[in-house]
């Protein structure tokens, strides 16, 4: 299963590869800042991978070895998670103070 994430991950960046980013959709229009193109990679890598079942956590896109824009999902889903947890405990514990 990894050889088909790696192979859908490499196609879609192969694509840019020694060509303007200018060139393609949403760029033509969009300013292609480091930023929209992390934010619009990230989309489109989640869009080809959520299918398999993978999720992308986080992204790191570089424009020379000092300067890079990074997307991290982690911390979001690690809250999202605890308050979900709390959210149940919450529950649980009313549950039995109602008894």
């Amino acid at each position: 299963m990894f050889n088909e994430v790696e192979n859908r991950i490499e196609q879609f960046l192969g694509q840019y590869q020694n060509r303007y980013i200018n060139d393609f959709e949403p760029f033509d229009a969009m300013n292609p800042t480091l930023e929209n193109i992390t934010s619009y990679f990230l989309e489109q890598l989640e869009a080809l991978l959520e299918p398999l079942g993978w999720i992308v956590f986080h992204i790191e896109v570089s424009e020379t070895p000092t300067r890079s824009y990074v997307i991290s999902r982690v911390e979001n889903n690690i809250v999202n998670e605890l308050q979900q947890k709390n959210m149940v405990e919450d529950i649980i514990d009313s549950a039995f103070q109602e008894e």
